[in-house]
């Protein structure tokens, strides 16, 4: 049977709300925020806090609109070009799509 192998671990604190990563997003080549990110391993985009993009002086209402549902209701995000990487151990780097409407994130 075939093995998955990987370079490296991280360990993560479980809690009631999900799993948390430290993640660092880059917007253009000098600016970056840090901050812990939930993980959902099912979905199909990444959506962070509004505060992070502003933070990165992103455009937001600028970029791709999507909207999204959830049982409480809908909301709308914009995608944008940015780049994502776990900061400890900093070996996981994608380059992915920030929405927000309240939020930031990546598809």
């Amino acid at each position: 049977m075939d093995q998955l192998v990987f370079r490296s671990r991280y360990g993560y604190q479980e809690s009631s709300l999900g799993i948390e990563i430290p993640v660092t997003l880059g917007f253009a080549p000098t600016q970056f925020v840090s901050f812990l990110a939930k993980v959902d391993t099912g979905a199909e985009c990444c959506i962070f806090q509004r505060e992070h993009g502003d933070a990165l002086g992103i455009p937001i209402e600028n970029g791709i609109p999507k909207e999204f549902r959830t049982v409480t209701g809908t909301f709308r995000t914009y995608g944008h070009t940015v780049t994502l990487a776990l900061r400890k151990p900093a070996t996981f780097r994608a380059t992915c799509s920030a929405s927000a409407a309240g939020s930031t994130g990546c598809e």
